[in-house]
């Protein structure tokens, strides 16, 4: 199935600036073919037939992509060639591979070095066997498309292997004798291997490790572009986006697996917000299991191209293609095949088990759970206006939220709101990390404590505000997230639909509508941790 957003395709022309170029890009919101394996590990052979079936599914969507449409970037969701059923570090072992050096061609080199070599004491179960298969496959399909593609793999790499792409890959080595990594390859338009980036910021995810030290990948393209890698949780994160923005990278190529946290942060906000305050072009795979975790876009400086959510509880996969402005090379920064380690940096996020909540009471969930909040309802009747003042504590630091609001005089039905802000360390099962938040969203019913229904297709009935406007301070060293959406939970399309700033020298971030629309959710969301 193809997604177009005609409000964007409209001029189809490609339009060439000292910046930027326009570009046909392509991304898959997919569901994997997997298999849960709870007591015995599987074999190389079923790990391997998985994997093939879903990489024969990569290449209809790349042919699709590349001879239907002429998209030139082909980017797959993370989990995407397996699946995330894993319990163990040994459950997920046949399905990684061992990476090749940069620079490397698996089309080419199916017999130099697109293997490294085995390591003798290796597991039994190791996947070196077929590891130049999977890589000559994706390699391949690269060349033939002449598409850059991105894609999602698991990668082991073991602790005296001579060959390896890591500099300091024996230091604090796990007991089992290898790493394992979540990992983004991305191979160029002749299956030339470029980019390899390692997960930092892993969600719930035990049976990988995070990397020694922070993981940064950029490098050019022969499409002429400079692009940079992240992996889902990675994207609400200081590094390494900051990094990437020092550098003056503006292309991301992003996998994801996203769990959506509604009214909060679904997977097209985030993305959608990240792609503003960074004022880059983000093109984002989701892996397309329901409305519990979905989302794919293609955005340039905050306006959504073209996006995709599933608001079902039903699996979905699809391709989205979209002209979108791709940022030119960055000739001074001398990109090609960059891989960058800062030291000192290993993700503390602690590994919890993996959760659904399909319909809850957000705010109760937060009285269960002793979060300190704050929060003041309010019946958006016609033409109601007022300005509620907030302010949430936690450990010693305070945020002062304000949320001015006036309501249309024309409203079908009266609607109940609610504002709130809080400042946690986590929020146990959906965020293992810490979240600041000041920012208001509809009630589902009229229930004391003001419950949301999680999906989307239930949310028909909406209060248009004519003026909205949301101010807080926040931690300055850190980015904040404007996050919205309207009607049945769609993204508010353009930037220019909202006006949004922050100040880091006052610490103020404020938001507020350009135009009268409806909301669901309104506010501004920070992750204050590296």
């Amino acid at each position: 199935f193809i997604v177009f957003n005609f409000l964007i395709l409209f001029f189809i022309s490609s339009i060439v600036t000292n910046e930027y170029k326009e570009t046909i890009v392509s991304v898959v919101e997919y569901f994997p073919i997997q298999q849960q394996f709870l007591i015995i590990p599987p074999t190389i052979q079923q790990a391997q037939q998985i994997i093939t079936q879903n990489i024969d599914s990569l290449e209809k969507f790349a042919n699709e992509a590349s001879q239907i449409h002429k998209a030139k970037v082909f980017v797959f969701p993370e989990y995407g060639l397996f699946g995330s059923q894993f319990y163990s570090r040994d459950s997920i072992l046949p399905f990684l591979v061992q990476v090749p050096k940069l620079g490397s061609n698996p089309c080419l080199d199916s017999n130099s070095d697109s293997n490294p070599n085995p390591n003798p004491n290796a597991n039994a179960n190791a996947n070196y066997n077929y590891n130049d298969d999977i890589l000559r496959r994706l390699s391949c399909i690269a060349s033939n498309t002449q598409m850059l593609i991105a894609v999602d793999l698991g990668e082991v790499l073991y602790c005296n292997d001579s060959n390896s792409n890591s500099n300091s890959n024996s230091d604090n080595c796990p007991s089992d004798g290898r790493w394992q990594f979540n990992v983004q390859l991305a191979f160029d338009i002749d299956g030339t291997l470029i980019g390899h980036y390692r997960k930092n910021h892993l969600y719930q995810e035990a049976f990988y490790d995070t990397p020694q030290s922070t993981d940064i990948s950029y490098f050019n393209s022969k499409l002429g572009f400079s692009f940079a890698q992240l992996i889902c949780f990675d994207l609400v994160f200081a590094t390494p986006s900051q990094q990437y923005k020092l550098a003056s990278i503006r292309n991301v190529l992003y996998s994801t697996e996203w769990v959506n946290f509604l009214p909060i942060a679904t997977g097209p906000q985030m993305q959608q917000s990240w792609s503003r305050i960074y004022s880059a072009t983000l093109i984002a795979a989701g892996f397309g299991q329901n409305f519990q975790s979905s989302g794919s876009g293609i955005y340039f400086n905050g306006t959504a191209y073209n996006y995709y959510y599933n608001p079902t509880l039903n699996n979905s996969s699809k391709l989205l293609i979209s002209y979108v402005p791709l940022f030119l090379n960055n000739q001074q920064s001398q990109l090609n095949n960059h891989k960058l380690q800062l030291n000192n940096h290993k993700s503390q996020l602690k590994s919890i088990q993996r959760s659904s909540i399909p319909n809850f009471n957000f705010i109760q969930y937060l009285i269960d759970n002793n979060l300190p909040f704050t929060f003041q309802k309010f019946n958006a009747t016609p033409s109601f206006q007022s300005t509620i003042h907030l302010i949430a504590q936690h450990n010693s630091k305070q945020i002062n939220c304000s949320i001015d609001f006036k309501v249309t005089s024309e409203i079908d039905s009266i609607q109940q709101y609610a504002a709130i802000a809080f400042m946690v360390d986590s929020i146990p099962m959906i965020i293992p990390a810490p979240l600041t938040y000041c920012g208001l969203f509809v009630c589902y019913n009229n229930a004391s404590l003001c419950s949301f229904n999680t999906q989307y297709s239930l949310l028909s009935k909406n209060t248009p505000f004519e003026k909205l406007v949301i101010t807080s301070n926040f931690d300055s060293n850190f980015e904040v997230f404007p996050i919205a959406l309207t009607d049945f939970g769609s993204l508010l399309i353009e930037n220019s639909q909202i006006n949004f700033s922050y100040d880091k020298q006052l610490s103020l971030a404020k938001l507020q509508n350009t135009n009268t629309f409806s909301l669901l959710n309104f506010g501004i969301a920070q992750v204050p941790q590296i």
